[in-house]
């Protein structure tokens, strides 16, 4: 059976490059053989080339599309045609259609699935119509059988007629219901992203026939290759008890693809009772639903599809409040305050109907304040978050929302010992170490920087330490510290106040005596004249 056969008419050169580079023409059954700029070369390829499907603009010089189609329609087998327009050319569309062009698509708007399903389309429903599609070729009938129901579950447009007519030709047999769809996501997903087009094409192949020969097994099914690492299958199940027979072939079916490809798997299934291509499509809608749901619902691989799944999910989820909380916590909280905050979380991701992307985006969100902590005050995150320290990708890669919670679990232990760590080690150990060191270097320039350097901290940790635990900042305990000492000297000696301010650190006697008055309320003099007066 040879392939359909492509010619593409467009004078924008732009545009004649992009259709014959947006697919690879060949892997996806189809045969580039010309391009015209314009009708009249058109017509003159078309006698030539003989082909099946013309692609065609409608305004072009010399022969526009309108005409060309005009003229092609006049020929004993004139080929398909399928119009190329902007939005400003919906009245010469319609009019293309009136002439017997099979579809149209927008430029703008054109992408390669979009020309795909609509090629695929035109041929699947000329299989009985054309010599081109005859044959006695299983592996090209499968091949567009695959083709014909991705564009049926991906809601191409097609009446009930033509797609029972072409099921037929292509010996679909979906008559039975309820009819179900199995959707197979691939756990591997790397191993169709990282490996060449013929290793790519080696596996979809396996996974197509292991999938179909465990299916015949019960029922009549097929399976077709959909988005990058998932695969689809349509199948009508045993009148007698359908549901259950179809979660054992699941499973039956994830062990088979994990003993022969090693490819770990996730069945979600949908079914459906409508008649005809509707009854396919919810059946896949369906399944789908049961995707994005397998992340909250608990499942051993396999998940049914069932009517709640039809929640509608909370898109946003505000961590403005927990941050502040959190910060606060780790400077100078306990561990039951860590859990309280904790448990809201996990009660708030499974009771409110948040989506999958916020409840993932709270974990990212939850890490980097977490590890904006630590990094601020210096502290080794990793020796930190000994269970808990996962990678933004890992986070993004969870798939169920109990891994999430179980992860939040870990955090939250890991951030309990790291505060009991803190305790055990004792404020008062610390305000006193800070203290020794003032007392033996006040008369220095005594930095925070060597205070923190000389007790193995971390400037910030060890400034916001000392604020916990005596409620003053290092440089209020190290000013303190001075003016005592400068009382002391002031009172048992006769040194000037200029010379007493440089015994305890201050080189400057005006600031000196700006920072004596802040603390006692007089300035030097004022001090030392009042005492001896009493």
């Amino acid at each position: 059976m040879r392939k359909p056969r492509i010619l593409i008419a467009d004078d924008d050169t732009m545009v004649r490059i992009g259709l014959k580079t947006v697919i690879n023409w060949e892997e996806n059954g189809f045969v580039l053989v010309g391009e015209a700029a314009n009708g009249l070369e058109a017509m003159q390829l078309v006698q030539e080339k003989k082909p099946d499907i013309v692609i065609t603009d409608i305004k072009m010089p010399g022969m526009d599309g309108i005409e060309l189609i005009r003229q092609l329609r006049q020929q004993s087998t004139p080929p398909e045609i399928l119009v190329l327009s902007s939005y400003d050319e919906f009245e010469l569309v319609k009019q293309a259609l009136k002439l017997g062009a099979r579809d149209y698509l927008l430029k703008l708007n054109l992408n390669p699935e979009e020309l795909l399903h609509s090629l695929r389309a035109i041929a699947a429903e000329n299989t009985a119509a054309s010599p081109l599609f005859s044959g006695d070729d299983e592996k090209s009938r499968a091949l567009l059988r695959q083709n014909f129901l991705w564009d049926v579950v991906s809601n191409y447009y097609m009446n009930g007629q033509q797609l029972e007519q072409s099921m037929r030709e292509l010996e679909i047999h979906l008559e039975g219901r309820p009819v179900y769809c199995m959707v197979i996501k691939v756990g591997e997903v790397y191993r169709f992203e990282e490996a060449t087009a013929e290793e790519i094409q080696t596996l979809r192949i396996s996974v197509v026939n292991i999938t179909e020969e465990i299916v015949s097994d019960v029922c009549c099914g097929y399976c077709f290759s959909g988005r990058t690492g998932e695969f689809d299958v349509l199948l009508t199940a045993p009148v007698s008890a359908p549901d259950e027979a179809v979660l054992r072939l699941a499973k039956r079916l994830r062990k088979m693809l994990h003993e022969y490809l090693e490819l770990s798997c996730t069945v979600l299934v949908g079914s459906s009772m409508q008649p005809g291509g509707a009854g396919i499509k919810e059946a896949f809608w369906r399944a789908n639903a049961a995707v994005s749901q397998r992340f909250y619902a608990s499942h051993d691989g396999v998940l049914l599809w069932r009517q709640d799944m039809e929640q509608t999910r909370q898109d946003s989820y505000s961590l403005s409040g927990v941050r502040a909380e959190l910060s606060e916590i780790l400077v100078s909280g306990t561990p039951e305050e860590l859990e309280r905050v904790f448990a809201r979380l996990k009660t708030d991701m499974q009771r409110l109907a948040l989506s999958r992307s916020t409840v993932r985006a709270i974990a990212l969100e939850l890490l980097y304040i977490v590890q904006e902590h630590f990094e601020r005050n210096e502290l080794p995150i990793r020796t930190v978050l000994t269970n808990s320290c996962r990678s933004y990708e890992e986070l993004l890669h969870m798939e169920t929302l109990g891994e999430v919670i179980a992860w939040l679990d870990a955090l939250r232990q890991d951030l309990s010992d790291f505060l009991l760590r803190e305790s055990e080690k004792g404020g008062a150990k610390i305000v006193g170490m800070a203290q020794d060191w003032i007392a033996a270097h006040y008369r220095e320039a005594a930095s925070l920087q060597e205070a923190a350097r000389a007790v193995s901290l971390n400037p910030s940790y060890f400034s916001t330490l000392l604020k916990k635990f005596t409620g003053k900042s290092y440089t209020e305990l190290l000013m303190e510290y001075r003016i005592e000492r400068a009382k002391e000297l002031l009172l048992l000696t006769d040194a000037k106040v200029y010379r007493v301010g440089q015994m305890v650190g201050y080189e400057d006697k005006f600031y000196f005596s700006r920072i004596f008055k802040r603390v006692t309320g007089m300035t030097p003099v004022e001090f030392k004249n009042q005492r001896r007066e009493g």
